[in-house]
């Protein structure tokens, strides 16, 4: 995209390489020559593609995990991903990644289909930061009328669920 120098900071240089539908984003600078910021890009690109891998986790309205729900006209309602998961990370790190999804339990109706309800936290080995995708109500659930309400809550108080 753009290549640079200055005596102050060296050779530089800024760029996008897509190859069969990933793309890495490069930035270096700081180095001694012309000859070196290719060799140095080259090197930290092969190393990025041969490295690392891209997966989707997720497509955006895929149900990632059900909820209880407290008075509602349904028992349950499925949390589904706000929006495409896709992370990149090390090739190593595939057999430890863990995903926690993180919301109130159980969930009290209402509950408006697209609200937010939670999120699922993503952490692998050697990965920096954890990451987030929030988790949207999949389905309105109604609140139970006063009889139904108090139904379900001794319910909740003998079984417990």
């Amino acid at each position: 995209m753009k290549t640079g120098h200055t005596e102050a900071s060296g050779y530089g240089l800024v760029s996008s390489v897509e190859r069969n539908g990933r793309r890495l984003i490069l930035v270096v600078n700081g180095l001694q020559s012309a000859r070196a910021r290719g060799d140095e890009s080259e090197r930290l690109l092969q190393y990025g593609f041969r490295e690392f891998k891209t997966i989707t986790l997720y497509q955006r309205g895929d149900v990632v995990t059900d909820a209880t729900v407290w008075t509602g006209d349904s028992d349950q309602v499925s949390l589904v991903a706000a929006r495409d998961f896709t992370v990149s990370i090390p090739r190593r790190a595939n057999k430890s990644i863990s995903m926690k999804a993180v919301f109130e339990q159980p969930l009290p109706a209402p509950l408006s289909q697209g609200s937010q309800a939670g999120v699922l936290h993503l952490s692998a080995e050697d990965m920096p930061e954890t990451a987030k995708l929030p988790l949207l109500v999949g389905s309105d659930v109604e609140r139970l009328g006063a009889f139904g309400r108090l139904i379900s809550a001794a319910h909740y108080y003998v079984v417990g669920r």
